[in-house]
């Protein structure tokens, strides 16, 4: 029994990648439908521009933008529990998900 079932070992690697794939993409489809205009396709250039991004996973998010060029810096500072470190976690988490196509 074991050498019947391992001659299709090939077959369903390739079908569980496919069918991960195709989880990650009816994930990704659901979440953008869903989102009540949230998302837009980002224009990909050196730097960053963002404007009134959101973290994806907070609910009552407050939008912000962030801008960083060749040019340009940014020094982050603020009281404790101000929302810094939100902050940069929402930059990362926007632009890895436009680099996967999440818009």
């Amino acid at each position: 029994m074991f050498e019947l079932v391992a001659g299709y070992y090939p077959v369903m690697e390739e079908l569980s990648f496919i069918l991960s794939e195709l989880d990650v993409l009816t994930t990704i489809a659901t979440v953008v439908i869903t989102s009540n205009g949230m998302w837009c396709r980002p224009k990909f250039s050196d730097g960053l521009i963002g404007r009134g991004m959101r973290h994806p996973c907070i609910k009552n998010c407050i939008p912000n933008d962030c801008e960083m060029t060749d040019k340009k810096t940014i020094v982050l500072t603020g009281p404790n529990m101000g929302g810094k470190s939100t902050y940069i976690r929402t930059i990362g988490v926007c632009t890895y998900l436009a680099h996967i196509g999440c818009y």
